[in-house]
């Protein structure tokens, strides 16, 4: 993401009733950005010290310059590691707040960050994987788009949400021209989400995996069943 931007600077116009003045921090995210004013405050012999270039106090030693160090490179990392994908400038600042930005993602966001950050680039992980997983996405997209539930958030998906995702992939939809497929590829769908919702846990977004509720699926084919089986009955007669 490297049109994200994080600056760092005192603003003298918000300066306290002690002449303390505040230090803010701007992420900026193409045109548009987020402000938010820091636990930190300088004085204004300090604020006669502070460096527009490095974003910092021109003193060596100073727990302020530190702790503007260490949100600095706090930002790079997760900037570097693609957690900003997806997101908004809002969100990215509440990150760097350490509070739950999650709760303005939408599933259909995490899905996609999901796929980039966990999916996409890794090694271990074979192409036809890879494929897999962007179809399964393509799948969710259109039972969203199908239902209407494209603000659907990541907190907000349940056991109803799965179950009828469940039955979207197993249903026929004229009206949309869709024709429902079996169980054992509606299984390996729901176990790709089942995937991504352990990871949400893992984050501590979610703290139950709904995908997991569905367990009357089969994972062989009926009709493979059913020929496997005529088979048998010919080679035995």
């Amino acid at each position: 993401m490297e049109n994200c931007r994080l600056k760092l600077f005192p603003n003298p116009e918000k300066k306290n009733k002690r002449n303390r003045i505040p230090i803010y921090l701007r992420v900026t995210l193409g045109r548009k950005k987020s402000e938010r004013r820091l636990h930190l405050e300088i004085s204004e012999d300090e604020f006669q010290l502070w460096d527009v270039v490095d974003e910092r106090l021109k003193i060596k030693t100073n727990k302020i310059n530190r702790d503007l160090d260490s949100l600095k490179n706090r930002f790079e990392e997760l900037r570097y590691f693609g957690k900003f994908d997806k997101l908004t400038e809002k969100q990215i600042v509440a990150i760097l707040f350490e509070e739950n930005a999650h709760e303005d993602i939408t599933w259909l966001q995490y899905l996609d960050n999901y796929y980039i950050s966990s999916i996409c680039e890794n090694s271990t992980i074979t192409s036809a994987t890879k494929t897999n997983y962007r179809k399964a996405i393509n799948h969710m997209r259109q039972f969203i788009s199908h239902t209407g539930l494209v603000s659907m958030k990541l907190i907000s998906i349940d056991i109803r949400f799965a179950l009828q995702f469940k039955d979207y992939c197993l249903n026929n939809i004229p009206e949309i021209k869709k024709v429902g497929m079996c169980e054992a590829s509606a299984l390996g769908i729901i176990k790709k989400f089942r995937t991504v919702c352990r990871r949400a846990i893992d984050e501590a977004i979610n703290e139950r995996n709904p995908f997991s509720a569905i367990k009357d699926l089969n994972d062989k084919d009926k009709e493979i069943i059913r020929l496997i089986a005529y088979k048998l009955q010919l080679v035995s007669g």
